[in-house]
């Protein structure tokens, strides 16, 4: 499958962790997860890490509402507890 065909699919996952579905909340945990990992690697990197440091949100999937965010903030607070942010306010490119 091609990312396009991929983030097509964003939306009917949404709506089904929305209505409880097991598998569809978790993947939103595990891409949570992913992503807070990612964070942390790369304020590890850059030298941040034991500092603060601010984590802007962007994409199309930081408008899919608190269902997306909170499991990202969520999934940093023990990996990057120093990070700090929010969203964009960017609309997806």
């Amino acid at each position: 499958m091609s990312r396009a065909e991929i983030a097509a699919l964003a939306p009917l996952v949404l709506d089904a962790a929305r209505a409880g579905e097991p598998a569809a909340i978790d993947l939103l945990e595990q891409g949570a997860t992913d992503m807070a990992a990612c964070v942390a690697a790369v304020a590890s990197r850059l030298g941040f890490a034991g500092r603060p440091f601010e984590v802007c949100l962007v994409g199309g999937l930081t408008q899919a509402g608190a269902g997306v965010v909170s499991r990202l903030e969520a999934a940093l607070v023990p990996r990057s507890p120093e990070a700090a942010g929010g969203l964009a306010g960017l609309p997806p490119a």
